[in-house]
């Protein structure tokens, strides 16, 4: 049994330690280690039993030269004294013979004890040396146990360390990216802050220059000299009692309406004021060609038969009040019944020049209802003007 548990060892051991001694089949490779054991094995006996046998011959040799010895000493006792007891010679002898006998027991007996001892001790260092294999090869299995088991740790470790890192490098770029969005947001409050106290700082100036009659510098035009008179219209005449209206006039029953009569005179107030439509629109305005072709311009062929020179007048200042105040313009002709509304669209680039598209809603005393749309655009003072092309 030690045998082949030795034999599955040093198989074990060989396979570890030389990989290539797998490909040979299992069971010829133990009988080998088993016959190589056994040869040696039956070499140390044969060795121990031939040491025996040369001590046996040592031994042997002694006591034949010692019992040569003793005949020759009672051969020469039974010459000197042929008288003497035969008997106690041959007792003598017989003692000799039992005590030489007993020797050589005990001599056997020892050398029996001997090569018991030596297999006994031969065993125990057999045994030693496949515990002190085993211890080895139990120390080289937990080495590498404890290697996988570190390399697993750090393998472990590595990962962690990995997640942290990845988890840190997500929370600068988070970070950075509030950073920036907050940046950006800081950026834009500053950009409109900074645009509504330029608009604030320009209102306040134009109002200076309004209030103070300075026209020095500005870029833009002012709004009309206090000439112009506006006047509230919230009733009708009485000779206007049987004017009807639209129905999206109920959406503006609730508005104050403005009449301008300077638009409406027949003296040099209405020179005056066709002066300053002509410098709002881009073209002197009287009672020529020029009206004529403003009038075209802005208002078409069906809705201008039906309006006035003052509904006309009223219309365009309307409209130049709604693109400069960028608030709806509501105005009316109290003497003819006219009523309108103006409102200012959004900016656009039209070519090189920033333009606007003005609607105009204006209602007939007849119930009639007309929209009409102009496009205007600042030219290079910032003034307001009709567009060539509409």
């Amino acid at each position: 049994m030690r045998l082949k548990t030795l034999a599955a060892s040093c198989l074990l051991s060989t396979a570890i330690v030389s990989p290539g001694l797998l490909l040979a089949p299992s069971a010829y490779a133990a009988d080998a280690v088993v016959t190589s054991f056994q040869q040696e094995r039956q070499e140390r006996r044969e060795a121990r039993q031939e040491r025996r046998r040369e001590a046996r011959g040592d031994q042997q040799r002694e006591r034949r030269r010692e019992g040569r010895g003793d005949r020759g000493e009672r051969r020469e006792g039974a010459r000197g004294g042929r008288g003497g007891n035969r008997e106690e010679g041959r007792q003598e002898r017989r003692r000799e013979a039992r005590g030489d006998r007993g020797e050589r027991r005990e001599g056997r007996r020892d050398a029996r004890r001997e090569d018991r001892r030596e297999d006994r001790r031969e065993a125990r260092r057999e045994n030693r040396r496949d515990d002190r294999r085993d211890a080895r090869r139990e120390d080289r299995r937990e080495g590498r146990r404890e290697g996988r088991r570190e390399a697993r740790r750090e393998d472990r470790r590595e990962v962690r360390r990995e997640v942290r890192r990845e988890i840190r490098q997500d929370a600068r770029r988070d970070a950075r990216r509030e950073y920036r969005q907050d940046v950006r947001r800081e950026a834009r409050r500053e950009y409109r802050r900074d645009v509504r106290r330029d608009a604030r700082r320009d209102y306040r100036r134009d109002q200076r220059r309004y209030y103070n009659h300075d026209r020095r510098g500005h870029h833009r035009y002012n709004p009309p000299p206090r000439r112009v008179v506006h006047y509230s219209v919230n009733h009708r005449p009485s000779y206007g009692r049987n004017w009807r209206y639209h129905d999206r006039y109920r959406h503006y029953n609730s508005r104050q309406f403005y009449y301008t009569d300077q638009f409406c005179r027949t003296d040099g107030d209405a020179l005056i004021a066709g002066a300053l439509i002509g410098a709002l629109f881009g073209g002197a305005l009287g009672d020529g060609d020029g009206g004529a072709y403003l009038a075209g311009g802005l208002i078409g062929a069906g809705l201008g038969a039906s309006l006035n020179d003052c509904d006309r007048g009223q219309y365009r200042y309307g409209l130049h009040s709604a693109f400069v105040t960028d608030q709806p313009y509501y105005w009316a002709n109290p003497y003819s019944g006219v009523r309108g509304v103006v409102r200012a669209g959004d900016y656009h680039s039209w070519g090189p020049r920033q333009c606007r598209w003005g609607d105009a809603e204006i209602f007939l005393p007849n119930g009639q209802i007309s929209y009409d749309r102009v496009r205007m655009c600042q030219d290079s003072y910032g003034r307001w003007e009709v567009a060539r092309r509409q």
